[in-house]
């Protein structure tokens, strides 16, 4: 009986120690992202000294080991060919893509906006994309389809899936 009081000690005392290091291992990594945390993030992106696009956000943090930033309000402003502008509530950004997550807003300069919940743009291809469900307005009129590509330097837009036109009131 005295030995399994002792054993029971031993593991009881054993699982406590190890919850304390895996509790101060979890505080270290927290404070590893706090430290990478931005304000104010700005970032352009050049190409033969053209500028074709800005990208800012009011926070985020930078995740070093993935090579990436997690940025919340999001405003990317295409410079180049047609101007568009897009907002998100979050992105993930890559090296070669950036992801836009929820209450996706992309305004085009002929008075085109476009809704999602997900985009993709591809920095290599210069191809803006999603294969979600979108919500189109220009000027009075509302149309819903799924999914779309924008390319040519923005100026060109085909939809993935027949176009309908959205009545609120119906």
């Amino acid at each position: 009986m005295i030995s399994s009081v002792k054993y029971f000690r031993i593991v009881t005392v054993s699982i406590f120690l190890f919850l304390l290091f895996c509790e101060r291992e979890s505080i270290e990594k927290v404070e590893k992202i706090q430290e990478d945390v931005v304000t104010d993030f700005r970032s352009e992106y050049f190409q033969k000294d053209v500028k074709i696009y800005s990208l800012k956000s009011d926070t985020g943090y930078y995740i070093d080991s993935l090579k990436m930033y997690i940025l919340k309000n999001v405003e990317y402003n295409r410079e180049d060919g047609e101007k568009v502008t897009i907002f998100a509530e979050s992105s993930s950004v890559f090296e070669k893509k950036i992801e836009y997550f929820k209450n996706v807003r992309v305004v085009f300069s002929d008075s085109m906006i476009l809704h999602s919940n997900y985009l993709l743009y591809d920095i290599d291809t210069d191809t803006l994309r999603t294969d979600d469900s979108i919500i189109i307005e220009k000027k009075d009129d509302r149309m819903l389809t799924k999914g779309f590509i924008c390319f040519d330097n923005f100026k060109k837009t085909v939809f993935l899936s027949p176009v309908l036109i959205y009545d609120e009131k119906r």
